[in-house]
């Protein structure tokens, strides 16, 4: 008996699957970068070597050196 040639897949086939098995991959992969760079811009770097987190005494005594302007506007208007 002759070896018959393989039936190609068609394009909407190939196209279907590569929705459903390769784009959910790929999109995860490129959302949990951009949460990764993101976090990393915003909160620095997690992983920092000999980094020492300031204690809350340090951090209290930074803010209270920092000079503010702190103003109250004590009258209340409303309207009539």
């Amino acid at each position: 008996m002759d070896r018959l040639q393989p039936i190609p897949t068609p394009p909407s086939q190939f196209l279907r699957g590569f929705c459903q098995r390769t784009l959910p991959v790929l999109t995860f992969a490129a959302t949990a970068t951009a949460v990764a760079a993101l976090w990393i811009q915003h909160f620095g770097n997690p992983i920092a070597p000999n980094r020492k987190s300031p204690s809350p005494a340090e951090t209290a005594s930074q803010r209270a050196a920092e000079p503010r302007n702190l103003t109250a506007d004590t009258e209340i208007h409303l309207p009539r």
